[in-house]
């Protein structure tokens, strides 16, 4: 699960409720969050889902699945996978 505080009182301000987030990193308007088998990209201001890559969405076997931190540039967001490394244009 994926919590977003309030910086004032430390009240939840949203979750993003998913099992085992295994990593992640954002920029100045998304959270980019990696799952077992799901990798997804949020908006940081109220948690809202903006897409999302499932395991086998990459390969048609269904044996590729997002494992490692991603990382991003101005225009594209890579992530790691077990065999393969992936770039998706951010727009």
């Amino acid at each position: 699960t994926v919590t977003a505080l309030n910086a004032a009182d430390l009240s939840v301000a949203w979750q993003a409720n998913r099992t085992s987030v295994l990593n992640f990193t954002a920029d100045e308007t998304y959270l980019y969050v990696g799952y077992t088998g799901v990798f997804d990209v949020r908006r940081k201001t109220d948690g809202g889902l903006v897409w999302q890559v499932m395991k086998g969405d990459l390969r048609a076997d269904g044996q590729e699945a997002i494992i490692w931190s991603p990382a991003f540039d101005a225009d594209n967001i890579y992530v790691g996978a077990a065999n393969e490394v992936y770039a998706f244009r951010k727009n």
